[in-house]
Formats: C-alpha cells, sequence, structure tokens
C-alpha cells in the first residue's frame, strides 16, 4: 500500500522527470562539445589557408615588382 502511494503522490514522478532532465543535459553536452570544438578546429584551419594564399600572393606580386 505504501508503495502505491509513493508512485501516485507525485514524489516518484518528479524525481523521475529530474532524472530524465539530467540524463538529456548530459547527452547534450556529449554532442555539444566535440562539435563546437569540431567548428573551432575547421575555422583556425581555413582562416590559417587564407592567410598562406595572401601571403603567397604578396610574394608574387613583390618579386614582379
Amino acid at each position: 500500500m505504501v508503495l502505491s502511494q509513493s508512485v501516485f503522490n507525485g514524489s516518484f514522478w518528479t524525481s523521475l522527470n529530474n532524472v530524465r532532465a539530467y540524463i538529456f543535459l548530459g547527452m547534450v553536452m556529449v554532442v555539444a562539445c566535440p562539435l563546437v570544438l569540431f567548428m573551432q578546429n575547421s575555422y583556425q584551419i581555413a582562416d590559417q589557408r587564407e592567410l598562406n594564399k595572401v601571403e603567397q600572393s604578396h610574394l608574387v606580386i613583390a618579386e614582379n615588382l
């Protein structure tokens, strides 16, 4: 009888929803962290490639002067 009362009074469902929220937030963090790191790394690589192209163009222009 005590089990059925604790299940229906709402405290069980509240704690279950809290556990679900923590699991969801944990899963979001597990997915978001590598995604942010990948995006940051991709930006740095693209930025470095652009700087290398500009430097190479600058050297070609300076050589032709």
